[in-house]
């Protein structure tokens, strides 16, 4: 019992801590768009990579966001039920 505790209490760290080094990483490649790349642009062949990157990461946390607000609020059965299966089933 005390060994499967320790094993899911490291397992917990381990993934708190991806999510901060995750989330550093996301600060500093936002700062840095901030401060050398942002600038109007004309054309899509203009964008930059690190724009492109900071447009999909942003995308990407706003998306996850707006899925925990539907799975908060809305009731289990109307996520993703065909044919009797929920989302638990997967």
């Amino acid at each position: 019992m005390q060994n499967n505790t320790n094993t899911q209490v490291r397992s917990l760290v381990s993934i708190i801590w991806i999510l901060q080094m995750t989330w550093i990483g996301f600060l500093g490649l936002f700062t840095h768009f901030l401060l050398t790349e942002l600038r109007p642009v004309e054309t899509a062949s203009e964008v930059t990579v690190y724009e492109w990157l900071v447009l999909c990461w942003v995308a990407s946390m706003t998306l996850d966001e707006f899925k925990q607000v539907v799975m908060r609020f809305c009731p289990l059965s109307c996520h993703f039920s065909s044919s009797n299966r929920t989302i638990r089933d997967y």
